[in-house]
């Protein structure tokens, strides 16, 4: 079956590793009323066998992921059931690299969902990131969603989104992207810039309460254009002295979400995630959007 158009893909990769993005998925589907499409990637084929054994074990591994997708999508009916939500579903089960899929169907889609899994660094430098790549290359915005919180770990969270900007609030179609899913969510949307210097250059403004009051201020300007701009609540504005990825990951300790830009494309290159939207993705505690640059598409 192929994608639905405009739907919320979610990337999956077997019953009960998935939940949380599913979950997520669901009651994005509902608030934008757009389907679902649960999207499988067969695993490449293993390495050749020693010489003489012939196998073809093309059409057992596209059984398998077939059934797969099938508990996968029994799961999210379950899940449906319990929330009592009747949303649209497809599979589509595809071969290559799931990086590679995920970025192509996005093409026609609302959101792409992915569940942010727990692997240690050193795994990680040899497989790669699913979501970094993703994230990297869609053509929407991508959504990394992290594991259930241990419940002796859990920190009560507020219903705020918080959006990393630059000193001049943009880039502005991220903004924009960050307030409008704050409304459909009911939350409320804070400017969060992050500044440090690299070495002693850093001592010159860490104390210098002019330059920070300067800042905020230019903030507070753009969050109350933009608040009249969306006709909604003016969002909040915050300049902490810190790098901007460690203000992201604190932050998403409490909040609902945290929004970040990915860099265009520069000249004949592809999009870059960047390695702040990376670090981001990698120690968030909360839900990861990130939203590709209009320049991406030009």
């Amino acid at each position: 079956m192929n994608a639905l158009p405009g739907s919320v893909l979610v990337g999956v990769t077997g019953p009960g590793e998935n939940t949380e993005a599913l979950r997520f998925a669901l009651d994005e589907a509902r608030r934008l009323d757009r389907p679902v499409t649960l999207v499988h990637a067969v695993a490449p084929a293993p390495p050749p066998p020693p010489g003489g054994v012939l196998v073809t074990y093309e059409e057992s591994w596209a059984e398998l992921a077939r059934t797969i997708v099938a508990d996968v999508a029994g799961e999210l009916a379950e899940l449906q059931a319990a929330a009592g939500t009747d949303v649209r579903v497809a599979t589509v089960v595809g071969h290559g690299s799931p990086g590679s899929l995920l970025s192509e169907l996005s093409r026609d889609a609302a959101r792409v969902v992915l569940q942010h899994q727990h692997v240690h660094r050193l795994v990680r430098m040899v497989t790669g990131s699913t979501t970094a790549r993703v994230a990297a290359h869609a053509h929407c915005p991508v959504v990394s969603v992290p594991a259930a919180e241990q419940e002796d770990d859990a920190i009560p969270r507020e219903d705020l989104l918080v959006v990393g900007v630059h000193e001049d609030g943009g880039p502005r179609e991220v903004v924009r992207a960050a307030t409008a899913q704050a409304a459909l969510h009911g939350w409320g949307t804070r400017l969060l810039h992050a500044w440090r210097l690299p070495g002693a250059y850093d001592e010159l403004l860490a104390d210098d309460e002019h330059w920070r009051t300067a800042a905020l201020d230019s903030l507070h300007r753009v969050a109350v254009r933009l608040g009249a701009e969306e006709e909604g609540p003016t969002p909040d504005a915050r300049v902490v002295h810190d790098w901007a990825p460690d203000a992201l990951v604190e932050a998403s300790r409490t909040a609902r979400m945290v929004v970040v830009g990915r860099h265009g494309r520069r000249g004949p290159l592809s999009p870059r995630l960047g390695s702040r939207a990376r670090a981001v993705l990698a120690g968030a505690h909360c839900p990861v959007m990130v939203v590709p640059l209009a320049e991406d598409e030009a």
